[in-house]
């Protein structure tokens, strides 16, 4: 996450720990949409799992006029720690993508060279599995080296 989005929640939250109405209980929820942007509001969405963070009744006032030093530090610890939780979270993600990312890479180097030792062969053939050896004539090997640029393309976007 970055420094605005977690200066934004930190502020969402505070506003809404803060500024509260006499003597409304407000339920107030936290969700991440699909782009991984945090949000925060009075009605969990329809459509995606939404964290109620149980926000004390209000007095009237500012509500933290009543709010011991020790009810501070917990709200806030909480907040920090949901925000390292989202920073963590993030840092799993990109390190799953980079993995993927990885091994993708791997994938389309060894395609694409079986894709040059094709291309190069002047005869294709295929092992049967009693051990015999069948040469495909030209028209099925055409179609079959042209089966593979396109997958080799679609997989890898190139050739």
């Amino acid at each position: 996450m970055n420094v605005h989005a977690g200066w934004l929640a930190t502020t969402v939250l505070t506003a809404v720990l803060s500024f509260s109405t006499p003597l409304a209980k407000a339920e107030v929820y936290r969700w991440v949409d699909a782009n991984g942007r945090v949000h925060f509001g009075d009605r969990a969405p329809a459509d995606r799992k939404a964290e109620a963070l149980g926000m004390p009744e209000s007095t009237g006032g500012v509500a933290t006029q009543d709010v011991s030093e020790q009810e501070l530090r917990e709200r806030q610890e909480r907040v920090s720690r949901v925000l390292e939780e989202e920073r963590l979270e993030k840092e799993q993600q990109k390190a799953a993508l980079k993995q993927q990312e990885a091994e993708k890479a791997v994938y389309c180097e060894r395609f694409r060279n079986r894709m040059e030792r094709l291309e190069a062969s002047s005869q294709v053939y295929s092992e049967n599995k009693d051990g015999t050896v069948k040469y495909w004539k030209d028209k099925d090997a055409d179609r079959y080296k042209a089966k593979q640029r396109a997958q080799y393309q679609a997989e890898c976007g190139e050739g």
